[in-house]
C-alpha cells in the first residue's frame, strides 16, 4: 500500500476514533466491524483517487471529439453539435436558428478588423502599408520583431510561409481587441473573402490542454476554416452554448459580445498586406 493510501486510511480512523461514543451504543465487536469496514473503504477511496491522479499525470489531454474533428468540415460538426440535449429547449434553439441570419446580415455585418497601438498607427499611415514583426518595422524609434513564442505560433500555423501572414480578429459590427491596440480599423469585407479564419486566439495553441496534444497540427487543421466557405458555422459552433436558453431571444448586440468578447475572438488570418485607401488601386 503506498504512503498516500496509508495516510488517507489514517485520516478517517481518527475521525472515527475522535466522535464520541456512548458505551451502551456499541460493543467491542461492533466496534471492530465497523473499523474493519472502514480501513476497506479507506483503501478503495485511496485507490481511486491514485487511480485519478495516475490519469490526470499519465494520459494526454481529451477535448470533445467532435468540436475537434479535423475531419469534418465546421457545417458537419455544427450539425451535429446542435442534436446534443442541451440544444433542445424551445428558446435555445430558436436562438441558435437566429445566429446565422444575423451573422449573415448586411448591417452590422462581419468584418475584419485589425487594432493598433497610435505609434504603429502613425507609422501605417506615414508609410500607406501594414507591416508584420517580421519585417521589422520601427515604432516609436525602436524595431519590432516577432517573439519566440509568436515564431513557434505561426509555424505551426503557416509553416514556412509565416512572414506573409497578417493578422486581425472578426467583429460583428464592435472595436475589436483592445488588447492589441486602441485603435480599430476595419477592412472592406471583400478583403475578407480569400482569409482564413481561427476560431481561437492562437496563442491557446501553447497552453493546456491544446499544447497537450500529441497532434497539434491536427488541432491547426481542426479549429481553421475558411471565411468563404466556414464563417458562419465557425462562429454559430462558438457562441451557441453561451446563448440564453429561458423566455427569452438573443439580439445582434448578445451574438456581437459572444463572437468577440475580451481576448476570446476568432482571428483572421490575411495573406498579404493591406494599405490604406489612397494607396489602394482605383
Amino acid at each position: 500500500m503506498t504512503c498516500t493510501a496509508q495516510r488517507t486510511i489514517q485520516l478517517l480512523l481518527i475521525d472515527q476514533l475522535r466522535r464520541p461514543v456512548e458505551a451502551s451504543a456499541f460493543t467491542l465487536g461492533a466496534k471492530m466491524a465497523s473499523l474493519t469496514s472502514l480501513t476497506k473503504l479507506g483503501v478503495s477511496l485511496a485507490s481511486r483517487l491514485l487511480g485519478e491522479l495516475g490519469r490526470t499525470q499519465d494520459e494526454p489531454a481529451r477535448v470533445d471529439p467532435l468540436y475537434f474533428d479535423q475531419h469534418r468540415r465546421w457545417r458537419d460538426r455544427l450539425r451535429e453539435l446542435l442534436k446534443r440535449p442541451t440544444f433542445r429547449s424551445p428558446f435555445k434553439r430558436a436562438n441558435v436558428d437566429l445566429v446565422p441570419r444575423i451573422l449573415t446580415a448586411e448591417q452590422p455585418g462581419l468584418r475584419p478588423v485589425v487594432n493598433i497601438g497610435a505609434g504603429s498607427l502613425c507609422e501605417f499611415l506615414k508609410e500607406d502599408r501594414y507591416r508584420n514583426a517580421y519585417e521589422r518595422p520601427r515604432v516609436d524609434d525602436v524595431e519590432v520583431k516577432p517573439s519566440a513564442n509568436r515564431e513557434l505560433v505561426d509555424t505551426l500555423l503557416f509553416g514556412e510561409e509565416r512572414s506573409q501572414y497578417y493578422f486581425g480578429s472578426v467583429s460583428l459590427g464592435g472595436t475589436g481587441c483592445r488588447f492589441y491596440g486602441e485603435y480599430c480599423m476595419v477592412l472592406k469585407r471583400e478583403r475578407s473573402m480569400d482569409a482564413k479564419v481561427f476560431d481561437r486566439n492562437s496563442y491557446d495553441l501553447l497552453t493546456p490542454p491544446l499544447s497537450l496534444s500529441e497532434d497539434r497540427l491536427g488541432m491547426v487543421v481542426a479549429l481553421r476554416g475558411t471565411w468563404r466557405d466556414d464563417i458562419t458555422s465557425m462562429l454559430t459552433a462558438k457562441v451557441a452554448p453561451e446563448l440564453p436558453e429561458e423566455n427569452r431571444l438573443t439580439t445582434p448586440g448578445q451574438v456581437s459580445d459572444l463572437v468577440s468578447r475580451d481576448e476570446d475572438f476568432a482571428e483572421v488570418h490575411l495573406r498579404g498586406t493591406f494599405v490604406t485607401p489612397r494607396r489602394a488601386p482605383s
